[in-house]
């Protein structure tokens, strides 16, 4: 009785390996980057990034997830401000795509641009079954 080849069951681990996690969205660029969200939401973001229409310059911000009726909302204030003039507030309207398993981790997903500048395409809410998709 012959067993089953080797590259079969190494494919076979690997489908049902990476289809049980959801881990988020996978970098198409090596210069792609994925900003974590701290468990009491705080976000160090290390290069100027588009978020919608808003440019989020680099620096530390506090982020808060909520609900507003159909749309999930993030809102990133500036951490890092010297001064209380100079606090920031970025709102930023999404929708949940939804998906079988809760999300793990917070985090801001950003991809490079034509123009070599960054674009959040995705966010993740740990405990939230799905991806975050920008409005608009």
């Amino acid at each position: 009785m012959r067993g089953i080849p080797t590259w079969a069951a190494i494919g076979v681990f690997l489908l049902t390996s990476s289809a049980t996690a959801h881990d988020g969205p996978h970098a198409t660029s090596p210069n792609d980057q994925v900003f974590k969200i701290g468990k009491n939401g705080e976000v160090k973001i290390g290069a100027d990034v588009r978020i919608g229409n808003a440019l989020v310059k680099k620096g530390k911000y506090l982020a808060v997830h909520r609900v507003d009726g159909d749309s999930h909302v993030l809102a990133l204030t500036t951490a890092d401000a010297k001064r209380e003039a100079d606090v920031v507030t970025h709102e930023i309207r999404m929708r949940l795509i939804p998906s079988k398993d809760p999300v793990k981790a917070s985090a801001l997903f950003a991809e490079e641009q034509r123009d070599r500048s960054l674009r959040v395409v995705a966010v993740q809410i740990a405990g939230e079954p799905g991806d975050h998709l920008l409005e608009g």
